[in-house]
């Protein structure tokens, strides 16, 4: 939500997700954003001190 109010497209695309400069984001470049942020989600999770991953039910 944030970032569909920060990034507004001004290229008339109607893109859902636009880059800096109001232009539609590009696949790759959203693969690569989203890979990017999946891996630090991840990561967060694995450092968790709190969360025990292994014997949550995950159905």
């Amino acid at each position: 939500k944030t970032h569909i109010e920060k990034y507004k497209p001004t290229d008339g695309s109607n893109a859902l997700f636009s880059n800096r400069d109001g232009k539609a984001m590009e696949k790759f470049t959203y693969q690569r954003e989203f890979r990017k942020l999946k891996n630090r989600f991840l990561t967060l999770l694995l450092e968790s001190k709190t969360l025990y991953l292994e014997h949550m039910d995950w159905n």
